[in-house]
């Protein structure tokens, strides 16, 4: 089969599981097709290494951020050090932040006042958001209406809700990411989501090291493995994988803002 060009739009190469093995890690990616990829931090030691990828690699760029799992300690110097990395020049989204009423490893009301902070963050430097979202709809969307989304976009990564969530989460403007449960023997009502994303709206990713696809189970995920994702998208949607993979690409690129 052809080999399709793709866009890894969500992978913690910061992560202890990837970083020791970081150059081997994207090269299998380079050979597999992924020519792009976002490396997404989730605490300031993660968002550094997140900077340090992308600074010596010319097709990685960074995202930095506090995921809500890692908001409950804060001081205001990490986020004073947060928007000086913002500031560097393969930093090119915020993120990852949000809010994950699952887990709980944050009380709820930090998990919402440091999502807050990110989108104002987003807001002044112009920059994207990366929003993770489980089991919390209800405030993330409040949170996203009352400060509005960052005029550079935001995207749902690693989807895993409702189609209705799916389909609120394209009103707004938003772009939704799907990773490799979408593989997955129990995926179905994620397959529905899917199908109610308009092209445009799409990106896929790994969100390594978590989350190996089909037929991949039992591994560390990376970005290698993307193209499995694609793949299933191209099956569920019907659409050509040539074509899946430009799309994504295209979007990724335009919503990053690089080229």
């Amino acid at each position: 089969m052809q080999q399709e060009t793709l866009f890894d739009s969500h992978a913690h190469l910061c992560h202890p599981k990837i970083w020791d093995h970081l150059d081997a890690i994207v090269q299998r990616a380079d050979q597999s097709g992924v020519k792009g990829i976002l490396c997404a931090g989730y605490d300031l030691p993660s968002s550094e290494r997140s900077l340090q990828a992308a600074s010596r690699r010319s097709g990685v760029w960074a995202a930095v951020g506090f995921s809500p799992h890692d908001v409950s300690d804060l001081s205001e110097s990490d986020w004073v050090t947060l928007e000086s990395l913002l500031q560097q020049p393969k930093v090119v989204a915020v993120g990852e932040t949000g809010l994950d009423y699952h887990y709980m490893r944050s009380p709820a009301k930090r998990q919402q006042d440091a999502l807050r902070r990110h989108i104002r963050l987003a807001h002044k430097h112009g920059k994207p958001i990366i929003l993770h979202l489980r089991e919390s709809e209800d405030d993330l969307f409040s949170i996203l209406d009352e400060e509005g989304i960052p005029e550079a976009g935001g995207v749902l990564h690693c989807f895993t809700g409702t189609p209705e969530t799916a389909e609120l989460a394209v009103e707004k403007g938003l772009m939704v990411s799907f990773s490799g449960i979408l593989t997955f023997s129990k995926s179905d009502e994620i397959v529905e989501a899917l199908k109610r994303v308009p092209m445009e709206r799409l990106l896929i990713e790994t969100d390594c090291p978590y989350l190996a696809p089909v037929p991949y189970r039992g591994k560390n995920c990376e970005p290698s493995m993307l193209p499995a994702v694609a793949e299933k998208v191209s099956e569920i949607l019907g659409v050509p994988l040539v074509e899946v993979a430009e799309r994504v690409c295209l979007n990724a690129r335009r919503f990053l803002s690089i080229t």
